[in-house]
């Protein structure tokens, strides 16, 4: 018999808000597929940890490839999955960590998707996004009544467009991309509305309002409150 994958989502970071279900889920994998940065960071293995004994676990590193290049992109894909489904064949439940919830812009999606035309049984276990951390760190709701939520990566194309609707936005995944963020928020006038959160819940967290002396960093995530959001808050 095939074992299951698993998109197990572990949360932004503060060990205490990884979910009962992505802890009894990692207990029973015998296998962990961990995203690995290129600097050889495993966030989501060090969250974990904290939460589960992983010393009788095979833990399998994965690189996924971050890149603009479609093709590139797709063989990474489909090599990294090539791994997951070996293990699969062998008859091993295999759960792959996720930072915040796999929902949301997780490479799970990609790999889930192949390993699912392979005939294999997929399930995903839900997790705090980073952003309804970061609200909860800052002690502000998100939206409230008729209030529109928008949430969009650095990088969209279509982020220009998308400052101006009306509502809270939520930027995530600047990175590089931060610069041109920035000089956005700067062009429609919401710099004093804007609060930075980066590495939310961990020993290097940082809140800054406003967007002034701002560093690239890929955890980083914006809250931009309208004017008259933060006159009613």
């Amino acid at each position: 018999m095939n074992g299951k994958f698993y998109g197990v989502s572990v949360g932004p970071g503060e060990p205490e808000l990884i979910t009962i279900k992505a802890v009894n889920i990692i207990k029973k994998c015998g296998i962990i597929i961990v995203p690995q940065t290129k600097n050889e960071n495993m966030l989501a293995l060090s969250i974990a940890q904290q939460s589960v004994d992983m010393s009788n676990k095979l833990i399998i590193p994965i690189k996924f490839l971050m890149s603009h290049n479609t093709e590139k992109t797709r063989e990474n894909h489909q090599k990294s999955a090539e791994i997951i489904m070996e293990y699969l064949r062998q008859g091993h439940d295999t759960a792959m960590l996720n930072i915040g919830d796999v929902s949301i812009y997780s490479t799970y999606s990609y790999i889930a998707e192949i390993i699912e035309k392979n005939g294999f049984e997929t399930e995903i276990c839900a997790g705090v996004p980073s952003f309804c951390a970061a609200a909860a760190r800052l002690k502000k709701t998100l939206v409230s009544r008729r209030e529109v939520l928008v949430v969009a990566p650095g990088y969209s194309d279509e982020l220009e467009n998308l400052m101006s609707v009306s509502g809270t936005k939520v930027i995530m995944k600047s990175g590089k991309h931060m610069d041109r963020v920035k000089n956005l928020v700067e062009k429609y006038g919401m710099s004093d509305n804007t609060v930075i959160v980066e590495s939310c819940g961990l020993e290097n967290e940082r809140i800054q309002y406003g967007i002034h002396d701002t560093e690239n960093g890929y955890f980083s995530l914006m809250i931009i409150k309208d004017s008259k959001e933060n006159e009613n808050a």
